[in-house]
């Protein structure tokens, strides 16, 4: 089987497929949409029994819906069916390589019909060796190849079975040879997708198909199994023939080779041997990627998995594709099949065909050919009847209305004289009355339409005659163009004179722009509905779409740029979605603002209205005035009040509370106290505080108690022990914590004020 990946025979197998085709013709490539009909028949090994050695052709058939220009019989033709991935590319599989056999253009019905077949119809010339013996298969093998003009898989022919021969081949054709080939490979010869020779057995399993791979009633198996039992075969020994054979059974194969021996036959049935498999045929979408001589494994309808060998395979493809792979081979009874022989028919029959091609291109393809020994008795004018005679030799007959007239009797030319070779050289002219004597070449030319394509084929026989014949193809001209249909979609500004009904006009002239219908008599709106139109990769701009018609599942990604009005609901924000780094509020409010303790800084607050602190402690701070250089400043345990100017009769409604342990009271500031610039108030630890006030002339002062435990006045350092001390009882001074009565000092004096 072809190698393909996984993901593509996924999509060949699946039942929702969309297929393609395309063909290269020559130079000129035409697709499906050209392409009516095409029909592909591939075999391998298929008959009675397996056909050890077989050389089958394969052959492709195919109708076009126009006249296709520049064909001649011997021109290159390559298929390919695809399938469309989910990607939308197209992966193409080929189906090989095939040379016209036969064409025909129906000008009537505007349509060209084809035949094509592989290139094993180039290995039907004599074959004449000239390699040196002994020679391996691979050395014959390609030199076959070589003498028929094509190309062989080197790696194939690598894998040939190591047999060298001691003798060349005689009195037979490249594909005879090719034929024997096989038969040592116990397979059978054929080409590949690239037209190069090649030598196949039947493979292991390379395809499993499922019950849902295929129509239950599409699969019709032969429960009777098949398998290769006795191979027989002859050997020269002095001048008689000696019969030989290998292995057992009831199943027969009879092989003819000039140059089988015992050994050999026992290799090719021991390579045969393990081959059992019940006939079947399946009919199923297909698998271009099966090859004529692969195994697949099918799941019948019992759900047991059958394996069975691709013997023959077709494709139809009519914008769909369906397949046909079998094995028809009999399960049972005594099949003698003579393989050289039988092979050998069908190469008689094929190459009559190509010898009379020109009586069957002459019937239009509408005659019908007859193989038989036995004259057909359901006959119309001008079909044609192939017999042979008793010693091989192929008679043709064509049917005159009544009666089966003989068109020739051999392709070999004179009873007894064989034919020793033949030349084909072509040559292309201007001329087609005239017999070119000059430019003849083996390579057939590019012929231009206009010009004829001549062919000379010089046959030379055993007997030192020889023969010309010639034949001639016209490439036709191109007829005339005709005159011009109307436009079915025109765009202007203005509506197009004589339109025909049906014709489309957009009216450019117009914003928007809009689309109109002829009827015959009107121009009428013309719609292009949504459920017919597919937009792949387009754009649509200032698009008109109704109100509420788009839904989220068909937004694939949203610009919030995009958004520029309107807003969004605030139960359609996700709670901690939006963190502090991408959020910025100017000249906003919060309402309730849940912010977390100790995150707001000092740097962070612009003002903040004394009103509004109204809890806990201010600590080492200074609360100023709100203009001049007054101010209160509050530092652990000492208060500093500082008043810049002199207030006379100022009024300072101020209380200072003591702390809870004081000894007494509370000291009121009264509103009539006369103040003066750079006064200060400090309390120390034996210090209490009462009234601070003016007593006539008298300014009444701190108060200590360190006398007599009685509170008295004091002016002095702020440690209270330096100082003054007096009452209506004495004057004191206080040194270094010691009081000493003035009076005592002054001896009793008295001084005058």
């Amino acid at each position: 089987m072809l190698t393909i990946s996984q993901n593509i025979q996924d999509e060949w197998l699946s039942l929702s497929r969309a297929i393609k085709f395309k063909v290269l013709i020559g130079s000129v490539q035409y697709t499906g949409d050209d392409v009516v009909s095409f029909d592909y028949s591939g075999s391998s090994m298929g008959g009675t029994t397996l056909n050890v050695g077989a050389t089958p052709i394969n052959t492709i058939s195919m109708k076009f819906n126009s006249i296709v220009p520049s064909l001649f019989v011997g021109m290159v033709v390559q298929p390919s069916i695809g399938i469309v991935l989910p990607d939308t590319t197209i992966s193409y599989i080929p189906l090989g390589k095939f040379t016209i056999t036969k064409f025909n253009r129906n000008v009537n019905d505007v349509e060209t019909t084809l035949e094509a077949s592989d290139f094993m119809l180039q290995l039907s010339k004599n074959y004449s060796s000239s390699i040196t013996y002994p020679a391996s298969l691979k050395n014959i093998a390609i030199e076959v190849a070589i003498n028929a003009g094509v190309d062989y898989n080197v790696n194939n022919l690598n894998d040939l079975p190591d047999v060298w021969l001691p003798k060349k081949y005689t009195g037979g054709t490249l594909r005879d040879v090719a034929g024997y080939i096989a038969q040592f490979d116990a397979g059978f010869a054929t080409f590949n997708r690239q037209g190069q020779l090649e030598f196949r057995r039947i493979s292991g399993v390379e395809l499993e198909l499922g019950l849902d791979n295929y129509d239950e009633s599409g699969f019709d198996k032969n429960e009777a199994l098949s398998s290769v039992g006795k191979l027989t075969s002859s050997v020269t020994v002095g001048d008689t023939q000696q019969a030989i054979s290998a292995g057992s059974g009831s199943n027969a194969i009879e092989l003819t080779n000039p140059q089988m021996t015992q050994s050999l036959l026992n290799d090719i049935s021991g390579r045969l041997s393990g081959i059992s498999f019940s006939p079947y045929t399946l009919n199923w979408s297909g698998f271009p990627a099966i090859e004529l001589g692969d195994s697949i494994s099918i799941v019948d309808r019992s759900g047991s998995a059958v394996t069975v060998p691709v013997l023959s395979m077709s494709f139809s493809y009519d914008g769909g594709l369906s397949s046909t792979i079998s094995a028809d081979t009999s399960g049972s009874g005594t099949a003698v099949l003579t393989g050289s022989l039988t092979q050998k028919l069908q190469s008689y029959q094929e190459a009559t065909q190509l010898a009379i091609g020109e009586v069957q291109q002459s019937a239009d393809g509408k005659s019908k050919i007859f193989y038989g020994t036995q004259a057909p008795t359901k006959a119309s004018v001008d079909d044609t009847w192939f017999k042979f005679s008793d010693d091989g030799v192929p008679q043709a007959f064509r049917y005159n209305g009544t009666s089966w007239e003989v068109v020739f009797e051999s392709l070999s030319g004179t009873d007894g004289v064989g034919i020793a070779g033949v030349s084909v050289t072509y040559v292309a002219t201007t001329d087609g009355s005239t017999t070119p004597t000059t430019g003849w070449t083996t390579a057939i030319p590019t012929v231009t339409q206009g010009k004829w394509l001549w062919s000379k084929t010089l046959t030379i026989f055993s007997d030192g005659n020889q023969t010309t014949t010639y034949s001639k193809t016209y490439v036709g001209v191109d007829g005339l163009q005709g005159v011009a249909g109307p436009a079915g979609y025109i765009v202007s500004n203005t509506a197009p004179a004589n339109p025909s009904i049906g014709t489309v006009w957009q009216n450019t002239s117009v914003s928007p722009k809009q689309f109109k219908r002829w009827t015959g008599t009107d121009w009428v709106d013309h719609y292009i509905y949504s459920d017919n139109m597919v937009m792949s990769n387009g754009f649509i701009t200032n698009a008109m779409i109704s109100d509420a018609t788009i839904t989220s599942a068909k937004i694939a990604a949203l610009d919030a740029g995009k958004i520029t009005t309107g807003y969004l609901s605030a139960s359609r924000i996700q709670a901690s979605s939006i963190t502090s780094d991408k959020l910025s509020i100017t000249n906003g409010f919060i309402t309730n603002a849940m912010i977390s303790d100790a995150t707001i800084t000092s740097a962070k607050i612009a003002s903040l209205s004394a009103d509004k602190i109204s809890a806990g402690t201010i600590s080492g701070v200074t609360v100023r005035g709100i203009s001049g250089g007054n101010y209160v400043q509050l530092n652990g345990g000492a208060a500093t009040l500082q008043f810049v100017g002199t207030y006379n009769n100022g009024s300072i409604n101020t209380t200072i509370e003591p702390l809870a342990d004081a000894p007494t009271g509370r000291t009121i500031l009264g509103t009539t106290a006369d103040w003066y610039a750079g006064r200060t108030i400090r309390a120390v630890d034996n210090i209490s505080t009462d009234a601070l006030y003016k007593s006539g002339s008298a300014y009444m002062n701190l108060q200590i108690n360190t006398l007599d435990g009685t509170n008295r006045n004091f002016i002095g350092s702020s440690d209270g022990k330096y100082g003054v001390i007096f009452w209506s009882g004495g004057l004191y001074l206080l040194y270094n914590g010691s009081a000493y009565n003035v009076k005592s000092i002054l001896g009793g004096s008295t001084w005058t004020m």
